[in-house]
């Protein structure tokens, strides 16, 4: 029987997500000591790893469902600090435009986060100039004076753009919306306006989901950009032959 639950074990370690497979561990480890196989422990010692794996599943939730669908304005947002962010008067996402939009809070588990979003961020802006954007949205129980001196603390740390979510609308457009349970939660947004990806900003999906968007951006970017070399080099040479260069008829 130990073998077994020996090669168990390292099949849930080799699963791809950590918060599944911490999941996973705790479920099995609550059912070895309920079945009595830990004999150290009583049976009731199975709540424990259990109320583990709750935490897990509120902290670390899975990608949710949304995936596909326009992205919704960011209305009614104030922003703090400099005026980098681009959005219109509205808080609609501009076409053609990158965004990851994380909401946010000062919170322990959000502060941590920071770092690597700021991380991904410049990478996000190194790959897209001016074509990308990443947004901190500040839960509305946040104050105006403390996301202030929230940035002094952090200056030279963190160059995203920080907005204030005055009225809740954007937490009801996107936390209730989409069944967000808990913070930071980041949403990638592709230039055609739709959510590639959403869950907690904590999961390597973030990464991966933000890498293969910037790829893809960058391929149609070249390609685009061969296609017009091309067509300036045809126009070129047949002006170099003395022909006119080919136009499309009109219809009568």
């Amino acid at each position: 029987r130990l073998p077994m639950v020996v090669r168990g074990m390292r099949w849930l370690a080799r699963m791809p997500r950590p918060a599944i497979r911490g999941q996973l561990l705790c479920a099995v480890a609550a059912a070895l000591i309920a079945a009595g196989v830990v004999e150290e422990l009583p049976p009731a010692a199975a709540a424990i790893p259990l109320l583990f794996a709750a935490y897990l599943a509120f902290e670390y939730p899975p990608p949710g469902a949304g995936v596909g669908k326009p992205a919704p304005p960011l209305s009614n947002t104030k922003l703090i600090g400099e005026d980098t962010v681009q959005l219109d008067n509205k808080g609609t996402l501009l076409p053609g435009h990158v965004y990851i939009v994380v909401f946010w809070r000062s919170s322990k588990q959000c502060i941590r986060a920071l770092p690597r979003l700021e991380r991904l961020w410049r990478r996000c802006a190194a790959v897209l100039p001016k074509k990308a954007s990443m947004l901190l949205v500040a839960d509305r129980g946040e104050t105006e004076a403390g996301l202030a001196a929230f940035l002094k603390r952090w200056e030279g740390q963190i160059t995203m753009s920080l907005l204030l979510d005055q009225a809740g609308e954007a937490e009801v457009e996107y936390i209730h919306r989409f069944d967000v349970l808990s913070l930071p939660h980041a949403f990638v947004v592709s230039p055609q306006g739709t959510i590639v990806w959403h869950g907690n900003a904590n999961l390597k999906g973030l990464i991966q989901a933000t890498e293969a968007l910037l790829s893809r951006c960058v391929a149609e970017t070249d390609s685009g950009t061969k296609a017009s070399a091309e067509k300036i080099s045809s126009a070129g040479d047949s002006a170099a032959n003395g022909q006119k260069p080919t136009e499309s008829k009109k219809k009568k």
